[in-house]
């Protein structure tokens, strides 16, 4: 029962939970990852845990579309991990910094903080695949495909692992879309979109049905398109 969990174990199976729901559910993620901050405060419980759950408000933030918030969330994630020593929790701050970045349109800021937490991370740290699958999305962004090509292309050691697959294969069919092999997108996207349905996350695979009924377009197909 709740009573029988102490303040520690409640902080952390609201951070785990919040967690969970960033993508899902990100308004339900940021009120557990206030109630767990509140917990910290109110029984006085290390205070070192707060970087963790403040990268995690932060980036539901970001899912909510409060960028400004979550800006300012993660800036104070990264200072409290710094004066913790809490190297990986600031590692992830900057992280989803870089993300903030992008969204305000800074694509070189941006890029420039993500190769720096991609070499610093230790090779076999999942973010690093994460950072270098953004690194590629900042270079589809910035009308560069063969720069994210070369991004994937260079680290394809750290993509090997499953939880990558279906970002890379979005990321691919991106690629191939403005490349012009539109049967090759056509193909990737709808296979991506599918993989998408399957779970609650509802923004990316609008997302990826834009750049369907895209590929759609150029290819003069404008059934396919009109049906997106």
């Amino acid at each position: 029962s709740a009573r029988a969990l102490t303040p520690y174990t409640r902080v952390a199976a609201l951070r785990n939970l919040a967690a969970a729901l960033t993508q899902r559910e990100p308004d339900e993620a940021a009120s557990l990852c206030g109630l767990a901050l509140a917990v910290i405060e109110a029984d006085q419980i290390d205070a070192r845990l707060r970087p963790a759950i403040l990268n995690i408000l932060g980036y539901a933030l970001l899912c909510l579309g409060r960028i400004n918030d979550a800006r300012e969330r993660l800036l104070e994630a990264a200072a409290e991990a710094h004066r913790f020593g809490a190297t990986r929790a600031g590692l992830y701050a900057r992280f989803n910094l870089a993300i903030t970045q992008e969204l305000d349109g800074d694509l070189r800021g941006s890029r420039g903080v993500l190769e720096q937490v991609f070499e610093e991370l230790a090779p076999s740290d999942e973010l690093r695949g994460w950072c270098a699958i953004r690194l590629a999305w900042v270079a589809l962004r910035s009308g560069e495909p063969e720069r994210a090509q070369d991004t994937l292309d260079s680290a394809q050691k750290v993509l090997r692992r499953r939880v990558y697959a279906d970002s890379l294969e979005a990321c691919w069919a991106i690629i191939a879309c403005l490349q012009g092999s539109l049967q090759e997108a056509i193909g990737r996207l709808s296979r991506s979109i599918a993989a998408h349905d399957e779970r609650t996350d509802l923004l990316t695979p609008l997302a990826l049905r834009l750049w369907l009924a895209y590929a759609y377009d150029r290819a003069g197909r404008r059934d396919g398109a009109t049906r997106m």
